[in-house]
């Protein structure tokens, strides 16, 4: 599959799991935030199949200092998403979490579709395996929350 694609398969697998995460709230009877954030901090407390994973996501960039330059510039830092996409260029090799997977797949996808992450840059910075790697985080977590609140309710 070409990089815009993949790009685009991010994309509508986020708003999937955003539609699913919104949905899955009033299974939690919670109030508060309706934010996906929310929705996967709530579920790494109360499900232990997702609180234990980490990701180790494919590194962004070349690790060339013009690809660091690149990336920064795609997202001020004086945003929230900013300051997540920046922090996390600063340390991509770390494992992350379910949390820390979803906001990053918020991030990528906002930048692709807004057409900020343009397929070329996409390629040069080798965000496109990123992409991939982040469509099935967000897939095995909403997966994982799935299979344990059935068998919680099966007891």
């Amino acid at each position: 599959m070409e990089a815009r694609g993949r790009q685009w398969r991010l994309v509508m697998a986020y708003g999937g799991f955003e539609i699913f995460a919104k949905a899955h709230m009033c299974h939690f009877r919670e109030t508060g935030s309706p934010h996906v954030s929310h929705f996967v901090e709530i579920a790494q407390r109360k499900y232990s199949a997702i609180s234990n994973h980490r990701y180790s996501l494919p590194i962004v960039t070349t690790r060339s200092a013009k690809a660091i330059a690149t990336a920064k510039s795609l997202l001020r830092e004086d945003t929230t998403d900013g300051r997540f996409w920046h922090g996390w260029l600063e340390s991509p090799d770390e494992p992350v979490d379910c949390l820390h997977a979803v906001q990053l797949a918020r991030v990528v996808r906002n930048l692709s579709a807004h057409g900020v992450l343009s397929p070329d840059v996409a390629i040069r910075l080798g965000a496109v395996a990123l992409c991939d790697a982040l469509v099935t985080a967000i897939v095995r977590i909403a997966g994982d929350v799935i299979t344990e609140s059935v068998s919680r309710r099966s007891r």
